[in-house]
């Protein structure tokens, strides 16, 4: 833990030394070890295949414009043109101003 947050190895390196250092003292005989393995590598491959498919997901998004365009600036949006979208009194003003110049 203290390597990981000192920042001295990657985090994968990091989990393989403790994965193989926890197997061996849990479970010192090789067969041990293997059923111990298999009996959760079905699970382990559902979660690989998951993060993969969202990995390639990801890159159809950054193959297209969706990827590199961000979303809308909240900042940027002009409260005038949006008023009237907005209910119960959230455009309030620029309705009054807009009976005013109808007036």
């Amino acid at each position: 833990m203290v390597a990981l947050v000192m920042g001295l190895m990657h985090a994968a390196i990091l989990f393989m030394i403790g994965f193989v250092a926890a197997l061996m003292i849990n479970y010192p005989q090789l067969e041990l070890q293997k059923e111990r393995i298999l009996a959760h590598s079905g699970n382990a491959m559902t979660v690989v295949l998951l993060v993969f498919a969202a990995g390639i997901f990801a890159g159809i998004f950054l193959g297209h414009q969706n990827g590199r365009r961000p979303g809308p600036d909240p900042g940027r949006l002009d409260s005038r043109r949006l008023g009237p979208l907005v209910p119960a009194g959230g455009g309030a003003d620029q309705h009054a101003a807009d009976l005013r110049a109808v007036q």
